[in-house]
């Protein structure tokens, strides 16, 4: 599985050692050894289950990082090796004098290292980027808003309002002239972008669906894709729109790793990765949604949510900026009272008559936060228009 998210990234020119060139292209490529030996050892691996047994030979150690930081590695060795072989040609008069002179501005700047106190000092005072998320409370809470370069994480039990609540986001962010994709695995992108629309005109979506041509014109442009389920058409949706500022994903376990042998623990460990990596790498606000575990369906009372809650794996919590949830305090007793599941949701927040007594109670609660606090914001929530706002 990871073999071939590294293998698809890589080139035989990143490669230093011409050795290690043409095992690449041999195993990746079909092509053949001249050496019958080098052949023979590389099929007894193989047959070993040791797919990164070629990085091992790279590092000359046990490989045990994740697939991108070894292609990051590669390709900055790459880049190191290209710029010094560049400012060792500055000397030829075919080159012309600008780049010569860029070429030793780049050597200089590779052997440049700052001081641990200069590169602490800096750390600290740099101030993050960030966006409001449009609740006043949970700026506050964020220090601003969600950061730039960060992936967090908005987790609920069905049916409780998390693709409303990130479709909201998205109408505030579009509101605010900021550019969103929005990466759907559960609705249809006209669903999508309905609740979208009702949202930022506060209006029913019979409204939207009869004066969409007279109000589509919008701050900020809106993307909705509907890849499959694969980690790598994900990736590949939220990479083809870094033009926008925010993305969305709902939800993190639909998303599969295709033909892997490994544990389905392992397999969200990888996606968790490979979504983290997107957002720092390409310094974007990822906001992913997440379910929680079966297990607090099973709970007597409806108790608040916690980190060992999110459903899969650890790796998500540990790799978010943000964890937070979306609770309704009163679930379990209307959903008790109406004596009809889920398919009720529509009726308890707020849209039409319903046969429960008690109301919803929302609550959205923030339980990790690596540069701001703690805490809960109560919300209500309009079925008609698809918004939420503060108590």
């Amino acid at each position: 599985m990871g073999d071939k998210a590294v293998t698809r990234q890589l080139e035989p020119e990143d490669f230093s050692d011409p050795v290690l060139r043409i095992v690449f292209k041999a195993i990746y490529g079909k092509q053949e050894f001249n050496a019958v030996e080098v052949q023979n050892e590389i099929e007894d691996q193989i047959k070993e289950h040791k797919p990164y047994v070629w990085l091992e030979w790279i590092v000359e150690s046990p490989y045990l990082g994740a697939p991108y930081q070894i292609v990051s590695a590669l390709k900055k060795l790459r880049a190191r090796r290209e710029a010094k072989e560049f400012k060792s040609r500055a000397n030829d008069e075919e080159i012309p004098f600008e780049f010569i002179d860029k070429g030793k501005e780049i050597g200089d700047m590779m052997r440049y290292k700052k001081s641990a106190v200069d590169e602490i000092i800096h750390e600290v005072q740099r101030v993050p980027d960030t966006h409001p998320t449009g609740f006043s409370s949970i700026d506050y809470l964020l220090n601003g808003g969600f950061e730039e370069g960060s992936m967090n994480v908005i987790a609920a039990r069905p049916g409780v309002g998390k693709t409303a609540l990130a479709t909201h986001l998205s109408s505030l962010a579009i509101e605010s002239g900021i550019d969103v994709c929005f990466v759907s695995l559960e609705m249809s992108r006209k669903s999508v972008i309905e609740r979208v629309m009702q949202s930022f005109w506060n209006k029913d979506v019979s409204s939207v669906r009869k004066n969409i041509s007279d109000m589509i014109q919008l701050p900020a442009d809106f993307i909705c894709e509907n890849p499959n389920y694969s980690i790598d058409r994900v990736i590949g949706a939220l990479t083809a729109n870094l033009d926008a500022k925010v993305f969305i994903v709902d939800y993190y376990q639909l998303i599969q790793v295709p033909k892997s042998n490994e544990s389905h623990v392992q397999q969200l460990e990888y996606v968790s990765n490979m979504l983290k990596q997107f957002a720092f790498e390409n310094n974007k606000i990822l906001i992913v949604l997440a379910q929680l575990n079966r297990q607090i369906e099973q709970d007597r009372r409806n108790r608040e949510p916690e980190l060992s809650d999110l459903r899969g794996c650890g790796a998500l919590e540990q790799d978010a900026h943000v964890v937070s949830f979306l609770w309704d305090k009163n679930q379990k007793d209307r959903l008790s009272e109406t004596k009809k599941g889920v398919d009720d949701a529509k009726n308890f927040y707020g849209g039409v008559t319903t046969e429960a007594s008690t109301e919803a109670d929302l609550q959205w609660i923030i339980k990790k936060n690596r540069t701001g606090q703690l805490g809960s914001v109560p919300l209500e929530f309009n079925y008609n228009t698809m918004t939420f706002k503060q108590k």
